[in-house]
């Protein structure tokens, strides 16, 4: 654990409440209290009567799997869904939270992982904003400014200008920002999902101090992280989701970092490679004498990313893995020309390449696809055809002098990769917008396949997509790679890093933490360095 005590050194005001979870005289009356919380989507349960519950001046971890039920319950708590079954109450007082509105007048605030910002206000706009006093019809902008200075000045930032439009901030500082506007209401229970993914280490340091502050004021905080480090210095307890039940509630002071993993993914030992037959050789049976086909050495973008080195060779799908926030996302995007302040090396079949944007990756033979499909992947308003040659028009040309569209030509081409994708040509004439998210993604990765990219860099290539696209999707990658392309996969879901790659290249704090091949990588192992913490046991 000694990786994370920089992390918290100084702390001060963070002091652990004993959460007594116990029952009998004296026991405090729990802040927040969900009982028998049960929740369909359709077909799918995702909630299975579920018990939550919150001590006052308690911060507590939800911990569990992607797809283990966590968001889902905060969104209930918060009113943004409603539960099929199950009761909620608020210092023993049951409550209808219905909506967003009702659970904030409840005293419930949410940070989630996708902010809400107004990225065309300032600051102090943003943090007032539904709170705004007026004079004489106009809008007074000093009690504005007011606020947002006092409520950053609760989490420590002081060196932030309140007038300053959103869009010019960084990413981290927009967090900060979306933290301190929920903060300012004066929650009684504040639910941080994921919320030092972007944050450097002072910022952590100011949130955490922060935290320590309000939970002085007898309000609750639920924590929900992946950072199992966090968790354990921070928390108090922690409760435990798997497949939409409880499975665990834990004192953290008796949990270890292994337990805590072993907890989160039940029995996991076995390896969790693909059963068919390998479609690639691993780095592991490659002639040493081999190039690769893309070689990364000592990349460092921005803050982020401080030392990533790996290779990448001809039939081969390597994943790189690691929590939200440790620089793989950084990676993908400056290979494919879309980050500023890249320093490296980088090689192409042995050549040095330094795309300056997603057009010049292109004619380099690296293809992109985005894990933000809605905002970045697709045009929405087009049909199948145009959004699959789009990063091909030129190969259908009347003629290669004439830059006009064959159609005919055209079409033939987007149809012979949506085929092999599985892409109904009776929706070749809906809007994107009209598709389901499964067959968005997949005219996406048909676009490279018409282009017949060298390298393809996928950023979370099934997020948001149903099981038969993501089987279908990985099955494309697969026969990419299987004809002489290299594939790079991007993602923070362990079952799909075990199934898809041939060899993982794990990231933690913006460093290479370990190399591992995948066909004989555990769920547990794989966890367990994207923690930080090397498959021996010991520290990288």
């Amino acid at each position: 654990m000694t990786g994370w005590a920089g992390v918290f050194e100084g702390l001060h005001g963070v002091e652990r409440v004993a959460a007594d979870s116990g029952t009998g005289a004296g026991v405090a009356v729990p802040r927040l209290r969900m009982t028998g919380i049960t929740k369909r989507f359709g077909g799918t349960l995702a909630l299975d009567d579920v018990d939550f519950e919150v001590l006052p001046g308690e911060v507590h971890a939800l911990v569990g799997q992607n797809g283990a039920g966590k968001s889902t319950l905060m969104k209930i708590v918060a009113g943004d869904y409603r539960p099929d079954k199950g009761r909620i109450s608020i210092d023993g007082r049951e409550l209808g939270i219905r909506d967003p509105r009702s659970g904030l007048a409840a005293g419930v605030g949410i940070v989630y992982q996708e902010l809400s910002l107004l990225p065309n206000m300032t600051v102090a706009e943003n943090i007032s904003l539904g709170r705004e006093t007026t004079r004489l019809g106009l809008v007074e902008r000093a009690p504005a400014r007011q606020l947002a200075g006092e409520a950053l000045a609760a989490m420590g930032v002081d060196s932030l200008d309140v007038d300053i439009r959103v869009s010019q901030l960084s990413l981290a500082e927009q967090q900060l920002v979306e933290i301190a506007k929920v903060m300012s209401h004066g929650p009684r229970v504040l639910v941080l999902d994921e919320p030092t993914a972007v944050l450097s280490l002072d910022d952590t340091r100011r949130l955490f101090g922060a935290l320590g502050h309000l939970r002085a004021t007898g309000a609750v905080v639920v924590f929900v992280s992946h950072r199992y480090g966090e968790v354990l210095q921070l928390c108090d307890r922690c409760t435990v989701l798997r497949n939409g039940r409880v499975v665990a509630r834990e004192d953290v002071a008796s949990l270890s970092l292994e337990h805590l993993v072993r907890l989160t993914l039940g029995e996991a030992g076995a390896p969790r490679h693909r059963q068919a037959e390998q479609a690639t050789a691993t780095a592991s049976a490659r002639e040493p004498a081999q190039q690769a086909l893309l070689q990364v050495e000592h990349l460092a973008v921005g803050r982020t990313v401080v030392d990533v080195s790996f290779s990448l060779y001809r039939g081969e799908v390597v994943g790189l893995c690691g929590l939200l926030g440790s620089g793989q996302s950084e990676v993908a995007r400056a290979l494919c020309g879309d980050m500023g302040h890249v320093e490296g090396t980088v090689r192409l079949d042995g050549c040095r390449v330094r795309p300056t944007s997603p057009r010049g990756a292109a004619r380099l033979g690296i293809g992109f696809i985005t894990e933000n499909r809605r905002d970045e992947g697709i045009f929405p308003d087009l049909g199948v055809v145009p959004n699959v040659s789009a990063a091909s028009l030129r190969q259908s040309w009347a003629r290669p002098w004439l830059p006009w569209l064959a159609p005919r030509s055209e079409r033939s081409r987007a149809r012979r990769v949506t085929d092999e994708v599985g892409v109904p040509r009776v929706l070749e004439g809906r809007s994107l917008r009209l598709l389901s998210g499964g067959t968005q993604q997949k005219v996406v990765v048909s676009r490279w396949l018409a282009r017949q990219a060298r390298v393809l860099v996928c950023n979370e290539p099934t997020r948001g997509v149903d099981v038969g696209a993501r089987a279908d999707i990985h099955d494309r990658l697969r026969a990419l790679a299987a004809g002489g392309a290299g594939v790079l996969v991007v993602t923070t879901d362990l079952d799909e890093a075990l199934v898809l790659c041939d060899r993982l290249v794990v990231c933690f704090a913006g460093r290479v933490s370990t190399e591992m091949s995948a066909r004989t990588a555990t769920e547990s192992s794989l966890f367990l360095a994207m923690q930080g913490i090397a498959p021996e046991g010991g520290e990288p």
